[in-house]
């Protein structure tokens, strides 16, 4: 009964128009985040998360205490920025691109007489996510008997995140859903649990960009987007997705996450080749 009561209170939190809009000021005064591709609503709900961490029910005398502390500062941005990723999450996304996108990549590959294969997963937050896309491309290597030389680019706007990324060192649960083989054959038993083998390693790079600054980059075979656009207003979606675009090789592929769509022009750059697991490729003019 006490903890309904205390939960009920924790959502007593009333965010005016004016919190939100004196959080967008205050990130873009001090750090380099593009606050203002959020929704109002996102953002409202983000920093909820860390008035209940420590317990402030008034958004203005939070605020105040955001301006004078640093490290409650990088904790709301850190929270802001967050990604929830796990290995070959969302199995049937995954099925999809081992049985169509990784195959097909691979084969036109072959065709063509290239070598060279580019992935991009935006937001990658820990890198569970090119790890797992690293290993199926790595498996159809093995399978078609070729050794293409594969580079999957990780990236994120939070270090902390990507610090773990680089060192590839994940608890015995975050592993869990990993399967046996692969587990065996990609990580190393370590003390703090399991390692990514440096064969695995060294396909894998990762950068602080955020969803913008990666165009750095020129063209790449398969561009992985998932669970970040939809926290997005709907003009930059389409803005980053006509960046995918331009960046993916001719018959490129694009996953996005199970819960956001092509927006915009968007429909009319990419083909569907699962609509309910997102999976969409280039189509060349």
């Amino acid at each position: 009964m006490v903890r309904a009561i205390l939960e009920n209170k924790e959502y007593d939190i009333v965010l005016a128009e004016s919190s939100v809009t004196r959080l967008r000021s205050l990130i873009t005064d001090r750090s380099n985040v593009n606050i203002n591709i959020y929704k109002d609503e996102y953002l409202g709900r983000r920093l909820k998360v860390r008035m209940r961490a420590i317990q402030h029910k008034s958004p203005e005398v939070y605020l105040n205490f955001v301006e004078r502390n640093p490290d409650e500062y990088k904790k709301l941005v850190s929270v802001l920025t967050i990604n929830v990723t796990s290995f070959f999450r969302n199995k049937q996304t995954f099925r999809k691109i081992s049985e169509i996108v990784v195959p097909v990549i691979c084969q036109d590959k072959i065709e063509r007489g290239e070598k060279k294969i580019n992935v991009l997963c935006v937001g990658c937050a820990t890198g569970e996510e090119p790890y797992s896309i690293a290993m199926i491309f790595l498996e159809q290597f093995q399978k078609a008997g070729k050794n293409l030389k594969l580079k999957v680019i990780g990236t994120d706007v939070d270090k902390k995140a990507l610090f773990t990324a680089v060192k590839g060192v994940y608890s015995p649960d975050k592993v869990s859903k990993i399967p046996k083989r692969h587990l065996q054959k990609y990580f190393t038993v370590v003390k703090n649990g399991f390692q990514v083998t440096p064969g695995l390693k060294s396909s894998v790079i990762f950068l602080k960009k955020d969803v913008f600054t990666h165009r750095v980059y020129s063209r790449f075979d398969f561009i992985m987007c998932r669970n970040l656009l939809i926290y997005f207003l709907r003009s930059y979606q389409e803005d980053i997705q006509e960046g995918f675009y331009k960046q993916l090789l001719p018959g490129g592929f694009l996953v996005l996450g199970r819960t956001e769509s092509l927006v915009g022009k968007g429909r009319q750059l990419f083909e569907a080749i699962s609509i309910s697991d997102r999976v969409y490729r280039k189509i060349s003019k």
